[in-house]
């Protein structure tokens, strides 16, 4: 298999597929994909990086998540060993990707200039951010991982989307 990425790292989500891959001990070779070469930046159908191809060299996957589902289905339980517990991870995916990615996105992009911000509404929205953080809080207080006994693709996904936050927007206190 064949990892494409875009040429200047720091893509999280190319390093969560990193990640996954790692983790399930799938051998892969990474391919940089410079902006200006068209042959390897049609491998990707919507345009976006990083990419999966496939052993037979045709099929691709461009998503983060679907590239990990795909990797992580059936190995070592980190999908679930049944459909109970794959739903259960699906739908810690899509509360961390409908509540946590855009949010943590909107902040950071604030915070490192790309967006304007004003202070009040800045403060607003890391409030908010903070308050939608709870559940999670209140989930692991009786837990160690999101769903079951083991580490998931759930809680990978979850640490991916926290790093950025962690790092450039919570002080000690909320870290700690």
């Amino acid at each position: 298999m064949k990892l494409y990425e875009k040429q200047f790292g720091g893509d999280e989500y190319a390093n969560f597929v990193k990640v996954v891959l790692r983790l399930m001990e799938v051998e892969y070779l990474s391919v940089t994909v410079a902006p200006t070469d068209e042959e390897l930046l049609k491998k990707s159908m919507n345009g976006k990086f990083p990419v999966l191809e496939l052993k037979d060299e045709k099929t691709t996957l461009c998503e983060p998540l679907s590239i990990a589902r795909f990797v992580a289905d059936g190995k070592l339980g980190f999908y679930g060993p049944d459909l109970v517990t794959k739903s259960q991870v699906d739908q810690w995916i899509d509360i961390i990707s409908m509540r946590v990615a855009p949010a943590s996105h909107q902040l950071i992009q604030q915070v490192c200039g790309f967006k304007e911000s004003e202070q009040k509404q800045f403060s607003i929205e890391l409030n908010q951010f903070k308050i939608a953080l709870g559940m999670f809080e209140k989930h692991f207080k009786l837990r160690n991982f999101m769903v079951g006994y083991q580490l998931t693709l759930a809680d990978v996904w979850l640490i991916v989307n926290l790093i950025a936050p962690y790092q450039m927007l919570f002080d000690k206190k909320v870290r700690d």
